[in-house]
């Protein structure tokens, strides 16, 4: 009767000892328990919800002609399909990576003046993709400093198609579709200071050219750290681009109020 029982308690070894370390722990070699050591990576997850107006302008010598497009918040809201807004910070020691991505898709319509065509109804595609390195400059308890440098991606698509009407009914619906990709590098700076145990700021700004003539931004926030590692933030993002040539020139500003909810690891 003892041989079986010492056999089953030899038994629960692997299997406890396969529990200890899924957990994090191992044994020493005398005997006591030690945690892991940590990942040297530090990072967060941040969901954007950005609010903006869109100011576009565009005019071309060459035509002679000349556009204003303006769309507010209530707009955006009223005609806004989906949007997708995340941004992302992974460091290694003084270095890292903070990707943000911002997209949306807009649809609307309505009756035209013209005889030709009744009926007009839009599709724009819109994303901006930053994707800067960076180097820790300054890394206090309460304050940081990083220098950026990397590159942004703007995509700019739009639809137009034209219905009902003399023409319309005659030849049937017309469709134009135009699409645009801006490639820039961009330089800049990013600043976090803690105010007390729960309140902090943070600071982004780059400049950039590249296809664009210039391109640049500005975010500020201020943040409330609801735990240790989740916090919320509410502030102001402005972004415009300029691209223009010896006939045309466009010009592009997106900014409004901006809110997060942030996820540190």
């Amino acid at each position: 009767m003892i041989e079986p029982f010492a056999t089953m308690k030899r038994s629960m070894v692997v299997p406890t000892l396969s529990l200890l370390l899924l957990a994090g722990t191992s044994l020493a070699d005398d005997g006591q328990l030690f945690v892991l050591p940590e990942s040297p990576f530090e990072g967060s997850l941040q969901l954007n919800g950005w609010l903006p107006q869109v100011n576009l302008e565009f005019a071309d010598e060459s035509l002679g002609i000349s556009n204003n497009v303006f769309l507010g918040l209530d707009d955006i809201l009223k005609n806004l399909d989906w949007t997708v807004q995340l941004s992302g910070d992974l460091r290694f020691g003084r270095f890292g990576f903070m990707p943000d991505v911002f997209a949306a898709a807009l649809s609307g319509g309505g009756d035209t003046r013209g005889p030709l065509f009744d009926h007009v109804s839009v599709q724009m595609r819109q994303a901006v993709v930053t994707a800067p390195f960076y180097y820790r400059f300054i890394d206090k308890e309460c304050f940081s400093l990083d220098l950026v440098g990397g590159a942004r991606y703007l995509y700019l698509g739009s639809t137009l198609s034209l219905s009902g009407g003399l023409l319309g009914d005659a030849i049937g619906p017309v469709q134009s579709s135009t699409v645009n990709h801006l490639w820039d590098g961009v330089a800049g700076f990013r600043i976090e200071q803690d105010l007390n145990d729960r309140l902090f700021y943070w600071i982004y700004g780059d400049v950039g050219t590249g296809a664009s003539d210039a391109t640049w931004q500005i975010w500020s926030n201020l943040g409330w750290r609801l735990t240790e590692r989740n916090s919320l933030t509410a502030g102001y993002r402005y972004l415009t681009w300029e691209n223009g040539n010896t006939s045309r020139d466009v010009s592009l500003t997106v900014s409004g109020p901006t809110v997060a909810f942030r996820r540190e690891f």
